[in-house]
């Protein structure tokens, strides 16, 4: 696991999908320490035995599949003596869809491996225009990933959430059509009984259906 998980996240905080041979070799180098065992069959254990990687390339390999890659490199963050600092600084480059659309499900799957996931939701928040961008739908999914756990449903963060969607979703307001949908969607997934009046408002003014 302690393999799996550093070349995870290698792999994540370079942006690829693919570990070399020569760094998968160091990274399992320094897992082995002073076992007597050798690379290669670390290797093979992994690929042919585990099938968690699938060879790639002249000794490289992949995660078999990508949410293997988001759950392994959310162990390591969480397990990492730096953790905090470390997610300071993956939720700092959130304003460029990209790196949203990268770190979302590694930051999901972390919601629900740490103790304080209202921690980690304000951190993705912090910085960003509430009004604007991807980073309140990530915070939505980190939400109900941990909404059965204590302090995470009826907390302040997600009561700012259902503010900010329900202001979102207006009918009156200027937002592509599409922007509002999504915010209607949040707002239905959090259940939130504020949201009540306003989903019903929607649902029966003719002029929310639809850009304009």
């Amino acid at each position: 696991l302690t393999a799996l998980s550093r070349i995870a996240w290698q792999n994540q905080w370079t942006r690829v999908a693919r570990t070399a041979g020569p760094e998968l070799y160091e990274i399992l180098a320094s897992v082995r320490g002073s076992r007597e065992l050798s690379l290669a069959s670390m290797r093979e254990a992994l690929v042919d035995r585990c099938r968690i990687l699938s060879a790639s390339g002249e000794d490289g390999v992949r995660f078999s599949y990508p949410h293997l890659q988001a759950y392994f490199a959310a162990r390591f963050l969480r397990d990492c003596p730096d953790c905090h600092r470390q997610v300071e600084d993956i939720t700092a480059s959130l304003g460029r869809l990209t790196r949203v659309r990268w770190w979302e499900e590694t930051l999901v799957v972390l919601s629900g491996m740490i103790d304080s996931p209202n921690d980690l939701i304000a951190a993705i928040l912090s910085g960003s225009a509430m009004t604007e961008g991807e980073q309140v739908f990530l915070a939505v999914r980190c939400c109900l990933e941990t909404r059965d756990r204590a302090g995470v449903a009826g907390s302040e963060i997600v009561e700012h959430l259902v503010d900010t969607l329900i202001w979102r979703s207006a009918a009156g307001r200027q937002r592509p059509y599409s922007d509002r949908r999504r915010s209607v969607a949040a707002l239905g997934d959090l259940r939130s009984a504020r949201a009540i009046p306003h989903l019903l408002e929607l649902a029966c003014d003719p002029a929310a259906d639809g850009d304009g």
